[in-house]
């Protein structure tokens, strides 16, 4: 674990050019950029970014919109990157009347959801049933299947609560990191954002030597943080052999 203050402090040690007088604010600048928009906009996301949240919807409904809310059927849970995938859990539940949280099954496509639980007016209790095509921020006014919205079928009459799996941008930033002066990325991955921000700030003031070391050790990092996600995942595991 370290802080962003320490990390910056390990980036400077590691650059020619640590005595440029604006390399604190650059650091600060990269570390954050590298945060948001390049860890947390791969295809590989951490354990620590895992997150759910809970969402009703009053009245009759046949869609949850991932957008910025504009009406009372249209909601994103704060920070959304994606939904988890099913390997990590269930990526949307709802609460039963008997106080469990039932997963409802995703389809493949708009057409197969269609075909199998209706697009009409058929209405349920609860849904059957979603389809979701993985983007966020879409025009309201697109026809349903389209754009980034959750399907229902069939249309869902009265309130029914939702939990939403899903991975999320870390609330803090290193240029506004908590009252620790941490984010999670520098808690539980230190090592592999600050070499990913050396990469892309040695590349800028072209440092060579700079840049072969951050690139070697952000792949040990990222090696290093994968296989420690498996441990974890594994430590809660029975492994039962055979006869």
């Amino acid at each position: 674990m370290a802080t962003v203050t320490e990390l910056v402090t390990r980036l400077k040690a590691r650059l020619a050019r640590r005595s440029l007088t604006t390399i604190d604010a650059i650091l600060l600048d990269e570390m954050t950029h590298t945060q948001v928009e390049i860890l947390e906009a791969a295809e590989w996301l951490p354990y620590f970014l895992k997150y759910f949240a809970g969402i009703t919807i009053t009245g009759a409904h046949f869609r949850l919109e991932l957008s910025v809310p504009t009406t009372a059927q249209v909601t994103i849970p704060t920070g959304f990157i994606r939904l988890l995938t099913e390997e990590d859990r269930a990526a949307l539940t709802y609460l039963n009347n008997e106080g469990y949280h039932i997963k409802i099954p995703r389809y493949d496509s708009f057409q197969q959801m269609n075909q199998i639980l209706g697009s009409g007016p058929d209405t349920g209790t609860f849904p059957a049933g979603y389809y979701w095509e993985g983007r966020v921020g879409f025009d309201l006014t697109a026809p349903p299947g389209f754009g980034a919205a959750l399907q229902l079928r069939p249309t869902t009459l009265g309130s029914v609560t939702y939990q939403i799996s899903y991975y999320r941008h870390d609330p803090n930033t290193p240029l506004a990191p908590d009252a620790s002066g941490n984010t999670l990325w520098t808690r539980f991955a230190g090592d592999y954002l600050m070499h990913t921000t050396g990469v892309e700030v040695a590349t800028d003031l072209r440092d060579k030597e700079a840049l072969g070391y951050f690139v070697g050790k952000r792949q040990e990092a990222y090696d290093r943080l994968r296989k420690q996600k498996t441990a974890m995942d594994m430590a809660d595991t029975d492994l039962v052999m055979g006869d």
